[in-house]
């Protein structure tokens, strides 16, 4: 079993801080695809020899996982398979009736959810999607497979998602970070424990 992994959120789309996008299949911007090309040469430099790569199967994890490949001279071809795995339990989380809304139309139409939003609800039953037992089930599935493999993982997949294995193993984002696009969290266990060792945001991310 591993005791190194990487969660890596997609780069940017054109709903990236300003829709919920969860099972929406979009593309990455133009500047999501100038993130993921940062991304990789960073995370290329930063690597050790070896690495499984895995990725959500939506587009927009695939094509930010496609570049990583390709900077650390994998095959980039995620429709077989080579190179790039994946796995379905890193897709996003099914947002429902709150899919492709801004924040103002969840507020106009569902004043209960915006209500356990800005409240800070650790986890929420989404209207019409996933629950919250649905979603830990599934990313805790995921995680489970993650870290069954023999070498260090990194996972291209989404916030939803980071946060859920995040909550899971008792941690979370700090108060001075958050998962932003194209952003890298790399866990580590040791003596059974896993930590956060480091957050890695795109430059424009820390420069805010």
């Amino acid at each position: 079993m591993t005791d190194r992994v990487w969660l890596v959120r997609h780069a940017s789309t054109e709903w990236s801080g300003e829709r919920w996008c969860g099972l929406t299949d979009l593309s990455l911007s133009r500047a999501g695809v100038a993130e993921a090309r940062s991304l990789a040469s960073r995370l290329a430099a930063e690597l050790p020899a070896g690495i499984a790569l895995v990725s959500s199967p939506a587009r927009r994890a695939r094509e930010t996982a496609e570049s990583i490949a390709r900077a650390l001279g994998l095959p980039a071809d995620v429709d077989c398979a080579i190179g790039v795995d994946l796995d379905d339990g890193l897709q996003e989380v099914d947002f429902g009736r709150a899919e492709g809304c801004t924040w103002a139309d969840i507020e106009r139409r569902l004043p209960g959810l915006a209500a356990e939003l800005a409240a800070g609800t650790a986890e929420v039953d989404w209207p019409g999607g996933e629950t919250a037992e649905a979603v830990r089930r599934r990313v805790g599935g995921a995680w489970r497979r993650l870290v069954e493999r023999d070498r260090p993982v990194v996972a291209v997949c989404h916030g939803g998602v980071s946060h859920t294995v995040l909550a899971g193993l008792g941690l979370g984002p700090g108060p001075t970070w958050s998962i932003a696009p194209a952003s890298v969290v790399e866990l580590r266990r040791t003596g059974g424990i896993w930590a956060v060792v480091s957050v890695d945001e795109p430059a424009q991310a820390r420069s805010r």
